[in-house]
């Protein structure tokens, strides 16, 4: 996928500033969305049983007599949802080998939608970045084209490999040839494909969000800071940065409710690092509740005055 340009990182005036300021952006951990549900697997009856199974052969093995997950036995007739928490603790190394290896940028292909600015511009107060990602050497990470937000209802395939729920000692108990894993079915996989067929469900899970948040329009890059030579800078504070040349940055939109003094806050490092950048206010239309833009002329470090652009409906 060819990167877009430009691609739009919403902030406080603040914020922007620093990210100005210091020519660099925070990443992030993937469970550190503001949807619970992202990255969480779908979980269904086929791992249900594939636990379930995979635990009662592992104890057999040991003269234990069932192995239950409930007294009796049974556990064909319990509803998928009566397994979540279990499912919760095998899902917890998952979670944790996430946020060991990954890191996020989340940016929007849009600055007109009212929500985005409702919602991560401050109220209408803050500011949007715009970047050009094929420039000034901003790190692309794993996907240079980054990754599209798919926007769907369906959590049908946001599931982990079936392998994945067996008991951790059944591998040891069916001493599968080196190199590959055997399911409770008896089917032999290499690891390597199941790392693999791992690695394929993340990048799913990561591309997939629940269609009431389609307003975002948003494209992730994503970076593994598990290997050397990663694309992040460790900061004072221990966060992951990414760090780019001002020639990444290609437009500064302010919120229409962003006021003269905070533009002026920006204006000497817009001047001084970005005098390329295009600066533009964004305007409210009410007709059809969209956010448009408004050229912004600057002199020297002082804001002089703002043209209003025709912007098409």
């Amino acid at each position: 996928m060819t990167p877009i340009s430009p691609l739009y990182k919403f902030s406080s005036v603040a914020g922007a500033l620093s990210i100005l300021e210091g020519g660099s952006l925070w990443t992030k951990s993937p469970l550190d969305f503001n949807d619970p549900f992202e990255v969480l697997p779908a979980f269904d009856e086929d791992r249900k049983n594939e636990m379930v199974t995979s635990r009662k052969r592992f104890y057999r093995s040991f003269g234990v007599s069932s192995g239950d997950l409930v007294p009796g036995g049974g556990e064909e007739n319990i509803p998928v949802e009566g397994f979540i928490r279990l499912a919760e603790i095998y899902h917890d190394p998952f979670f944790e080998s996430l946020y060991r290896q990954y890191r996020v940028l989340c940016f929007s292909e849009t600055c007109e939608a009212t929500l985005l600015w409702s919602h991560y511009g401050d109220a209408h107060k803050g500011i949007a970045l715009g970047f050009d990602v094929a420039k000034g050497d901003f790190p692309l990470g794993q996907k240079p084209g980054g990754i599209r937000v798919d926007y769907c209802g369906d959590r049908e395939e946001l599931k982990l490999p079936i392998e994945y729920y067996q008991h951790a000692g059944f591998k040891v108990i069916e001493s599968p040839p080196d190199g590959y894993a055997r399911t409770v079915s008896g089917m032999l996989i290499q690891e390597a494909d199941q790392s693999a067929r791992c690695q394929e469900s993340l990048e799913t899970l990561l591309s997939h969000k629940d269609d009431a948040w389609k307003y975002e329009r948003e494209i992730r890059f994503l970076y593994d800071v598990s290997v050397p030579g990663r694309d992040m800078i460790r900061g004072s504070q221990g966060q992951d940065i990414a760090a780019f040349q001002p020639e990444a940055v290609t437009e500064v939109v302010f919120g229409f409710r962003c006021s003269v003094d905070d533009v002026e806050k920006l204006a000497p490092v817009l001047s001084k690092k970005y005098p390329h950048a295009d600066s533009a206010m964004s305007i409210c239309i009410p007709t059809n509740l969209r956010c448009a833009s408004m050229t912004v002329i600057w002199r020297g470090s002082a804001l002089l005055r703002a043209d209003v652009e025709k912007t098409s409906e």
